[in-house]
């Protein structure tokens, strides 16, 4: 019953997500599976399994329901789990790698019996941060332990003579910023802005605020341990990325229905461009085309509003 339950769930989200996008997704899917079987590290197999248990328990919220209505509802989130990780199971099988596929399952069925802990996020004052920008504040203090190791990171491969930890911190924490603005927005929001020029001004100006602000701890470990021209182009690079990816996902969000539709769109199209453009400037180019596209469409669908 549980199972028939999950099954109408995906067909209902695969309708919402639109058959031409379902086709792309099968054909990444495909990809990634013939992809996994060709690593050679034996243990990338487990730690991705692992991990994508880990993610799915802890923001899962129905397990006062299944306690309540199933009797070992254990034994069926380990099945759940179990099926969830078959591509990587399989991959393991095919490599011969049966370390990394008894790992997964042993996650399997021990993630049913951790009970994740629900921590309350402390209110940190933010007096430097865009004032208005609600988001990046809620955000900022939902990622403040990943920021501060990513600095604590990048310190450490600067000591160790491997700048190139600080460097990727800074990626990454692009990517951190961008869980920001994948939440579904209300409409209402742009009503607040006499037209869509100020909302994309105040947009705009945010972002490069925010983004400079917290590039800056991060910019100085990397130029304090490499004080070159290059690293000092690249860190230029990774913010205007920065800037575009997430001033295209707050603008993009709009257009969703679904929270799902949004993640997928987020990793699908402006993620990939921020990854290529942070190694290939020209790519920025191709970028602010795709940005100026989206605000030519939200203008024209949303021109209502402030009419």
């Amino acid at each position: 019953m549980y199972l028939k339950l999950r099954s109408r769930q995906l067909g209902r989200i695969l309708a919402s997500i639109g058959p031409l996008r379902c086709i792309f997704l099968v054909l990444l899917c495909a990809t990634l599976f013939y992809l996994l079987p060709q690593i050679e590290n034996p243990w990338i197999l487990p730690a991705c399994g692992v991990l994508l248990i880990g993610f799915y328990h802890t923001q899962r919220k129905d397990r006062e329901f299944l306690a309540l209505q199933i009797k070992k509802f254990r034994r069926l989130l380990a099945i759940e789990y179990l099926l969830v990780t078959t591509p990587f199971t399989l991959a393991g099988i095919l490599t011969r790698n049966y370390l990394s596929v008894g790992v997964i399952c042993l996650a399997a069925m021990l993630f049913p019996l951790y009970r994740p802990i629900k921590t309350r996020i402390p209110k940190i004052p933010l007096p430097g941060f865009y004032t208005g920008d609600l988001l990046y504040r809620r955000m900022f203090r939902r990622q403040i332990l990943p920021y501060l190791i990513l600095l604590f990171l990048a310190l450490m491969g600067g000591i160790h003579g491997n700048i190139r930890i600080g460097k990727a911190c800074l990626m990454i924490w692009g990517i951190l910023e961008g869980t920001a603005f994948l939440e579904l927005p209300q409409l209402t929001e742009l009503a607040l802005y006499r037209d869509f020029k100020t909302f994309q001004k105040r947009l705009l100006a945010g972002m490069v605020w925010n983004v400079v602000l917290t590039s800056i701890p991060l910019a100085a470990l990397i130029l304090c341990f490499s004080p070159e021209w290059k690293q000092a182009g690249f860190i230029l690079t990774v913010s205007m990325s920065t800037i575009l990816y997430l001033c295209n996902l707050a603008t993009a969000r709009f257009f969703h229905s679904t929270t799902v539709t949004l993640w997928i769109y987020g990793l699908v199209l402006p993620l990939p461009l921020f990854f290529f453009s942070c190694f290939i400037p020209l790519i920025l180019i191709p970028f602010l085309l795709f940005q100026a596209g989206i605000c030519l469409m939200a203008k024209t669908k949303f021109s209502k509003l402030w009419n």
